[in-house]
């Protein structure tokens, strides 16, 4: 796949928030840490990156340079989590505080494909939005689409983030791509 050329795909788009810390207590993995990494070297965060998003459309580092992501991630209203397993990381949790100091806003959440259905996503999602509500926030949000992983809506509404907005985005991807999840709900546009 070339990533220095690049196409469009149409792609259905759902705005989720959440307005409260859901407080649910989940059991805890005994071999997992959750880590804010505040100087995570970038080599190794689009290593991970590029691991946790296989078949999903997480391109948008990937068309960085490596100096813009770094503006990004080493931003401090960027807040970036890492999940490890026996001192390996599994996976990713990128949030940024919102200039109003209100929100706080997920762009990217992701578990090694392995780790999926086996209850680390719950638990890793649940300890980031008690994070960000420790944030002294008043509404967490996200997007997802219909390029993303097909359990990606439920997972969320399960957490209890509730639908604000849905649409029709224009999704930029490397040229050649082809959707793992949902063909039919993405249309190549150019």
């Amino acid at each position: 796949m070339n990533l220095t050329e690049t196409q469009t795909i149409r792609a259905k788009s759902w705005m989720l928030e959440l307005f409260e810390d859901s407080k649910k207590q989940l059991a805890p993995k005994p071999s997992c840490v959750i880590k804010r990494e505040l100087d995570y070297d970038i080599q190794a965060y689009l290593d991970l990156h590029k691991r946790v998003s296989v078949g999903l459309s997480w391109f948008e580092r990937l068309l960085m340079s490596e100096s813009e992501v770094a503006k990004i991630v080493h931003d401090p209203a960027t807040h970036l989590l890492i999940m490890y397993e026996n001192k390996v990381p599994i996976g990713l949790l990128e949030m940024h505080k919102e200039d109003n100091n209100k929100e706080v806003r997920i762009i990217y959440f992701g578990i090694l494909e392995e780790y999926i259905g086996r209850g680390y996503g719950d638990f890793f999602f649940n300890h980031a939005i008690a994070y960000a509500f420790h944030l002294h926030i008043a509404r967490l949000y996200l997007s997802t689409c219909s390029l993303d992983h097909p359990r990606a809506i439920q997972f969320y509404q399960h957490q209890g983030l509730k639908i604000y907005n849905e649409s029709l985005v224009d999704e930029r991807v490397p040229k050649g791509y082809t959707p793992r999840y949902s063909i039919e709900n993405s249309i190549l546009t150019k």
